[in-house]
């Protein structure tokens, strides 16, 4: 959980309008000229990773395309860490080098460090728009309503959603699909902000997680992540009713994704050793298709 990650690197020549023009108006460019764009810096977790794909998801069904973060774009998004000071100085020092990529661009900023510290990403990036993780997944929406304010904006996204029409734009495959099963924590830990950022332990469906999954091995991943902030406390209630240990429902839940076909290998990330029993221990490590580490 407390592992920092980068998905993309931070480019140190930030790119002007002209240069965007310029790029605009090459021959292999005439293709994608006017659709608007977008790029996704993601700090801290694997939580982070499951909710900025989430996020680019739905960016592309409104019509988006996603490029290098280093590139120009459109719009930004930054989904911040806040686990370190260090992570924190890092998700600052992303939102203002987005928008020295592209001084018209819209950035948004979303994650734990934005739902710490508000202020100092306005700061940082004026302008920005700022949503804590309890507002995370209303960001594409917004984002495109801040955007459409320019006359010139709004024609051009008028144009490009006429010529898609309400069809959702495929979303590109990925070899590792990481799908979020719990977010959240209840311990209260003393030295730990993440219960203040991302609230009480809550859960998705066993349904819900499955439909995900296999959505994952259609698209081409051969890897599946299944995380959480507490992962251990997936589950809990319906082992309340089980004569098995505290993990018997992840156990069958962890059994299900990795039989599914096509699937190569199936990890779990982010659990407390306080959270896990023994037949959690054996079927990680018995299971084929699951990685021990």
């Amino acid at each position: 959980m407390h592992k920092f990650i980068q998905m993309s690197s931070i480019s140190i020549l930030p790119q002007t309008p002209t240069e965007i023009l310029n790029r605009s108006a090459a021959p292999n460019a005439k293709s994608t000229f006017g659709a608007p764009s977008f790029a996704i810096y993601t700090l801290g977790c694997k939580v982070n990773q499951a909710d900025s794909h989430q996020i680019a998801q739905m960016l592309q069904r409104s019509g988006f395309r996603q490029v290098a973060f280093r590139e120009a774009a459109d719009l930004y998004v930054i989904d911040t860490c806040t686990v370190t000071a260090e992570a924190d100085k890092k998700s600052r020092k992303a939102a203002a080098r987005a928008q020295r990529n592209n001084p018209d661009a819209l950035v948004a900023v979303t994650g734990c460090a934005a739902s710490y510290a508000e202020d100092q990403f306005r700061k940082a990036a004026p302008g920005a728009l700022v949503l804590g993780n309890t507002r995370k997944f209303e960001l594409p929406e917004l984002a495109i309503a801040k955007l459409r304010e320019s006359a010139e904006w709004d024609n051009r996204y008028a144009q490009l959603r006429e010529q898609t029409g309400s069809e959702p734009m495929p979303s590109s495959t990925r070899e590792r699909g990481v799908i979020k099963v719990q977010d959240g924590c209840n311990h209260q830990c003393a030295f730990c902000i993440i219960p203040t950022v991302r609230g009480g332990s809550v859960q998705k469906t066993r349904e819900t997680i499955l439909g995900e999954a296999c959505q994952m091995v259609e698209q081409g991943a051969r890897e599946i992540v299944l995380t959480g902030v507490s992962l251990g406390d997936w589950g809990r209630q319906a082992n309340r009713k089980s004569e098995r240990g505290r993990n018997a429902a992840l156990c069958d839940l962890l059994r299900e994704v990795a039989e599914l076909d096509n699937l190569h290998q199936l990890r779990v990330s982010s659990n407390d050793a306080a959270d896990l029993d023994e037949e959690f221990l054996q079927t990680v490590a018995n299971h084929s298709k699951i990685c021990p580490k």
